[in-house]
């Protein structure tokens, strides 16, 4: 999927944080945004995946003008986001973290099919054998470290079969 962003801006209260920012992701490529704290990566990240909206400027996905209302929108389209610190549950399971993520996204309907609780576990016991082998499915998350904690949220990322994964600072935990 070609993402085109066009003059996009963010300003909060005190400080504009993305001015006028034009760029392109091809298809099928590994981009990598680079910066300093306080460049407006994470913020762009965020507009891209639908948390927080651009105060002006325009996304396009395969050429075509969309508007991401929320996050569920995003993903709708096929973008899905890890976040810096990712939003998991600690008094739950990894895999109950990944079956509420999967939930609370609406994974049915953007699946355009019913894929029952095994369905999604077995998914997810595989893409934990494949990107995080040493990490157990059953441990609750406040037991389980920072790489833990990025391999569960991308692990129910991964699950949703998104067309684009943005990881936002992966390695920061």
């Amino acid at each position: 999927m070609d993402i085109q962003l066009a003059n996009i801006s963010k300003q909060y209260r005190y400080k504009k944080v993305l001015n006028d920012v034009s760029l392109h992701f091809k298809s099928g490529k590994i981009h990598a945004l680079l910066g300093e704290n306080g460049a407006g990566k994470t913020t762009l990240a965020s507009i891209l995946s639908g948390a927080i909206n651009q105060d002006s400027g325009k996304i396009f996905l395969d050429g075509k003008d969309v508007f991401f209302a929320n996050e569920k929108d995003a993903l709708s389209k096929g973008i899905v986001c890890i976040q810096q610190r990712p939003l998991v549950a600690d008094g739950i399971s990894v895999k109950e973290n990944i079956l509420l993520g999967t939930a609370h996204n609406d994974f049915e309907k953007n699946m355009q099919k019913k894929l029952k609780r095994s369905g999604v576990f077995e998914r997810a016991r595989m893409l934990q054998k494949k990107w995080a082998p040493l990490l157990s499915l059953n441990s609750k998350v406040l037991h389980i470290g920072g790489d833990g904690r990025f391999y569960t949220a991308l692990i129910a990322a991964l699950v949703k079969e998104p067309r684009v994964i943005i990881l936002d600072e992966p390695s920061a935990l």
